[in-house]
């Protein structure tokens, strides 16, 4: 009863809009699904382009080797350590990463939350130690440095509504292997910037594996990522926010 009236009353209020601006396209075919007949424009949130370039090279390597050797590859997820976010289901995949690759490797987990300790305990018990690093809460300005210093960014949560942290990681050069949600579809471009996934343990962990021991394609999705993110620079998202503001005071005149 509640999501019945939920969704009436996002209904409701939508079709009363000149205009509605959704971050994703699922998020728009959601709202049409609902019934909602006004116009749609899906412009995503845009990301601080110029934060990345505040940290210096030597300032990111000296963040890289605090974590991993020079021989390591740096892994990185960045969440709320909740139940939400599945992570359960990324520390299973790890441990099989660990168990099918002699590619040496560190994981950082970014966050804290209610589940933390727990986790850590489930680390632990799956041998992770030498390989699952809990930072702990990490300062918005300084987790760019940590995407900026890592290889890859990894992922399993099925609740987002829009991919930001995907999108930042990103601009980091990191590519992303993710589990498919509305969310996350919207954001990676399969065998361009990342790999979306099944909800599967194994089809994800085999992912992760397949590319971390595949530096060329690890490079050239880096590459790849940075790119694609630069298209949701803060300054081109308001231009298209601008254009379309525009476009509406058009048709009401």
């Amino acid at each position: 009863l509640k999501n019945l009236a939920a969704h009436f009353l996002i209904k409701h209020f939508a079709n009363k809009c000149d205009a509605i601006i959704t971050p994703t396209s699922s998020t728009e075919e959601y709202l049409r699904n609902l019934g909602v007949s006004a116009l749609i424009e899906t412009i995503p949130t845009g990301i601080s382009i110029e934060d990345y370039k505040r940290w210096s090279p030597h300032q990111v390597q000296s963040l890289r080797s605090q974590y991993a050797a020079s021989s390591e590859l740096l892994l990185i997820s960045v969440s709320r350590m909740a139940k939400e976010k599945n992570i359960d289901f990324l520390i299973d995949g790890l441990a099989k990463v660990k168990n099918r690759t002699s590619t040496p490797f560190k994981c950082l987990l970014v966050g804290d939350g209610p589940e933390k300790e727990r986790l850590e305990e489930k680390a632990a018990k799956l041998g992770l130690d030498d390989w699952v690093v809990f930072t702990g809460n990490i300062a918005p300005h300084e987790v760019i440095r940590y995407y900026l210093a890592a290889d890859l960014f990894v992922f399993a949560s099925t609740s987002e509504t829009q991919g930001m942290v995907l999108l930042e990681a990103m601009a980091g050069g990191c590519p992303v292997v993710a589990v498919r949600s509305s969310g996350i579809a919207d954001v990676i471009k399969n065998n361009i910037n990342g790999f979306k996934t099944h909800e599967d343990v194994i089809e994800w962990s085999q992912t992760v594996v397949d590319l971390i021991e595949d530096k060329a394609q690890l490079a050239s999705m880096s590459t790849n990522a940075r790119m694609f993110a630069l298209n949701f620079s803060e300054d081109k998202i308001a231009q298209k926010v601008l254009e379309f503001y525009a476009r509406i005071l058009a048709i009401k005149e």
